[in-house]
Parts: C-alpha cells; structure tokens; sequence
C-alpha cells in the first residue's frame, strides 16, 4: 500500500495487476517518515508498529483497504483518495497461476501442495477462501471503500486518469512480467471454474467494459456474501499472498 498525506490518497496494492509497477512510481509520494531512522527506532518498541503513524504501509505492500481504515485517523481515511487496480478474472487467475509455477511451486513452504495444472490451482485458491480481487477494497460491512479502480488492461490510459486526479505526472514501467516463453492455454472448463469461483468480482466490476481508464464498480448488491468472503480470508489481516496448507 501506498499513503500519501501530501498528495490525498491511499493505493491499496492488488497482485497481479502491476502493482509493483504503479507502487514504485507513487512510492515517490509516500510519507518520508515512515522509512525515516527515527519511526524504525520507534517501531521496535512493542505495538507501536501497527498504530498510526508509525504503520509501516510502504512495507505492507498488501494492506486492505479496511486495514488501512482501522488504522489511519478517520478524517485522513476519508479526505483520501482510495484507489487500486482490476483485471479481468481469467487473466488474473492465471498470472497467479505462472507466479506460482515461477515462485512457489519447488519452495519447501508448499512442498505438500500438489498442483499441477491451471485447474489444480483454481481449485486450491477456491480451497482458501473465496479468490476476488474485491478483497483488497473492501470493508467489513462487504461495501467497497475504493472510489475508483483502474483498468490493467488498459495502464496507459489510466496513468492518465490517474495524473488528473492526483495533480502530478505518473509514468508506469510494466515490471514483475511473466516471461515471454510461459503460455498456457486455458480450456473451456478452466475458463468456467474460474467464472464460478470469482463470480462476486463479476457482479461487483463491470468486467464486460474495458475499453476505458477503470473498469466501472457496481452497487454492491451481494455484499452479505462479500461480507462471508472478507472474513473467510483474514478480515483485516487478509493478505493475498497467504496461503493455509
């Protein structure tokens, strides 16, 4: 996550849909004083690094929206500007799916988890909790804190939206990519898991529309199964990296 008390605005950091990307050029706004000598002395005195201002969000690239609300003084939370990035769900899940064969697949953490197609994977991540990029912004009432999310498949346009609600010029370098070698193809039924198991995100983001700058957020109509699902993955502690074995 990104906070910028200078600039007004909070970019809660999604995977996979070149976050790092747009976090190294915003990090630019960030507060000094959370990478400052005298917050990292502070920070070791015990809960002082999970209480604002000390919180280091910088170095909790992965912070929820509704993390960041229980920490940051609410008339700050709300003066700013909340915003992230989607991307369509079959593309989502399959970047997940290369930077696991990338990552994690030979690690010794998941050494007992045995996944060896796209669809194993699919359904190890509907295993954990239900996989929406939702969760990144949403709150504990299942309602969507963010005021805008952008277009993945569409960075340029969006780092211009972007400029235009920010006030200062943004250039996005695509880093963190898949290489070119890793295609996978997805099947029909692949295709379809991947619809049943991320269909909250489908009502909620107007995925149909992605000619645009953001992809258009919809009126949360199934926010008590949003709700279930924010609590399913950790509630404020969700972290999307994180997975149970």
């Amino acid at each position: 996550m990104i906070y910028s008390i200078s600039q007004g605005f909070i970019f809660a950091r999604g995977i996979k849909t070149a976050s790092t990307s747009l976090a190294d050029e915003l990090a630019k706004k960030s507060r000094p004083l959370e990478k400052s000598i005298v917050y990292k002395l502070i920070r070791r005195i015990p809960r002082t690094e999970k209480i604002y201002p000390f919180y280091d969000f910088r170095n909790h690239p992965h912070t929820s929206l509704s993390k960041s609300k229980s920490i940051i003084p609410s008339h700050l939370f709300n003066s700013c500007i909340k915003f992230g990035v989607v991307r369509e769900p079959v593309s989502w899940m399959m970047s997940g799916y290369k930077h696991w064969l990338r990552i994690h697949r030979n690690s010794e953490e998941y050494s007992q988890v045995t996944i060896n197609s796209f669809e194993d994977f699919i359904r190890f991540r509907m295993d954990q909790y239900p996989p929406l990029q939702a969760l990144q912004f949403l709150d504990r009432s299942g309602e969507l804190l963010s005021d805008f999310v952008g277009n993945f498949h569409n960075l340029d346009e969006f780092s211009v939206y972007l400029e235009g609600k920010l006030g200062f010029s943004i250039n996005i370098a695509h880093l963190n990519t898949a290489p070119s070698t890793q295609k996978i193809e997805v099947s029909q039924k692949e295709r379809t898991l991947v619809e049943q198991a991320c269909y909250l995100d489908y009502a909620i983001f107007d995925f149909e529309q992605l000619d645009g700058p953001v992809v258009y957020q919809k009126e949360a109509t199934d926010s008590e199964k949003l709700k279930d699902a924010w609590f399913k993955a950790g509630g404020d502690d969700f972290d999307p990296w994180k997975f149970k074995i």
